[in-house]
């Protein structure tokens, strides 16, 4: 019980790998060349449970404008100001009127390029931009907005969800699980995720042992819990994010003060976005092993690189760092601008097909300090990024530093998309 008070007591919110960016900003209008300011519109979580870890991707993206404003801003001249539009809701998730209010207002006030973090929300929206030719990008998985076709104005910052499916798949193999697990949040994106996964491990001959889902707002997660145990698998492999993840990691747990899981975990990227092990006060959890990108870890004992602490000095700005996000968060609402002012850059015009090409065009890559989440380019027929083992470099980490930097625990593998 004592460990259970203080998840409640650390966390009141929702972690999502989209749930927030946003900075704070005037300005609005048609923004056409040479007229002052250069706005991008972010439609974003800023009230209810998940405000406080919105506010560290916020701040990866003010510190995106602030990098491009000290080299003389876009074009040269016009200053990047954020403007943002809450779309939160009390249950920590976007509200779906808000979202479309929010849309409205940004096309209304003849916004070129809007950054709409989360795929739900860009579902509500998708219609509307693409007729007024509004330049949209977000961490979208699902295969339908990799689709230039049909949206020919949306763009991902990460690859496909089953990109991702494939990188678990390498790690159940390298590790000789053949009985694994799955539990995943009630979300209809989660939800699709887990189906997908679920035929792509029996195509390659790994058993399902189980399926179980369960409600982000949920504190009694036993039930759940209790199956995923009865069905004895090899590794759990839980996708979802947040509180929730507290409680059924604590469910795992033989006892209030034991560090170890009896049954290996491996948590998707978006569950390496919520400190569960921070939530739960304890120091480590060694059975634990989380999906995220290289560049948001560190090796045990290492230093951070200059980027990544130049990312993390920004974010510490805006005060001390949240216990509640992870560094991933900011270098997501980081990436988020940067693509957008590059593109602004390299178009040399805010004209929507312009921006279309020069984003299409882009060889951004990490390894080069471009971008912090993977490479970002775009193959032909294409706006989510190109997928291989370079690109991606999906390590497994293990608790978050003071910083929210995942120490790793692995290193990536070899993956074939």
């Amino acid at each position: 019980m004592r460990a259970r008070r203080h998840v409640l007591a650390t966390a009141l919110l929702l972690v999502v790998v989209a749930c927030g960016s946003g900075s704070s900003s005037s300005g609005g209008g048609n923004q056409g060349k040479g007229t002052g300011d250069l706005v991008i519109g972010i439609i974003t979580v800023t009230s209810g449970p998940a405000a406080d870890v919105a506010a560290v991707s916020a701040r990866g993206s003010q510190l995106a404008a602030d990098d491009e404003n000290a080299k003389g801003g876009v074009f040269g001249s016009r200053h990047v100001v954020l403007e943002t539009c809450d779309n939160g809701s009390p249950s920590g998730v976007s509200d779906p009127q808000k979202t479309i209010a929010c849309g409205q207002k940004f096309i209304h006030e003849g916004l070129h390029t809007v950054i709409v973090e989360d795929e739900g929300s860009m579902k509500l929206i998708e219609n509307q931009f693409q007729q007024n030719k509004v330049i949209s990008i977000g961490g979208f998985g699902a295969a339908e907005f990799d689709d230039p076709q049909k949206l020919p104005y949306v763009f991902s910052l990460v690859g496909r969800a089953d990109q991702g499916n494939a990188i678990a798949i390498a790690y159940f193999q390298k590790h000789s699980y053949h009985n694994v697990a799955l539990m995943y949040d009630n979300s209809a994106s989660s939800i699709a995720v887990g189906n997908t996964l679920a035929d792509a491990m029996r195509a390659k001959g790994i058993g399902v042992a189980d399926t179980e889902t369960f409600g982000l707002a949920d504190v009694d997660t036993s039930a759940v819990t209790g199956k995923i145990k009865a069905a004895h698998p090899d590794l759990v492999y839980i996708n979802s994010y947040g509180l929730v993840l507290a409680h059924i990691l604590q469910d795992f747990l033989p006892s209030p003060d034991a560090s170890n899981t009896s049954i290996p975990i491996l948590g998707s990227a978006a569950f390496a976005n919520t400190p569960v092990v921070l939530l739960l006060g304890k120091k480590d959890i060694p059975s634990l092993r989380m999906q995220d990108f290289v560049t948001a870890t560190v090796k045990p004992g290492a230093s951070y690189s200059p980027k990544l602490q130049h990312l993390v000095d920004g974010v510490k700005k805006g005060g001390t760092f949240p216990q509640t996000g992870t560094v991933f968060l900011a270098m997501y609402g980081y990436d988020l601008v940067n693509l957008m002012v590059r593109a602004y850059d390299a178009a040399g015009t805010t004209d929507a097909d312009a921006l279309k090409k020069a984003f299409e065009n882009f060889h951004l890559v990490r390894a080069n300090g471009d971008v912090y989440t993977q490479d970002v380019i775009y193959p032909p027929g294409h706006h989510s990024p190109v997928c291989d083992s370079g690109s991606n470099n999906i390590v497994f980490g293990r608790v978050a530093d003071e910083n929210g930097v995942l120490t790793e625990a692995e290193p990536p593998n070899p993956v074939t998309c």
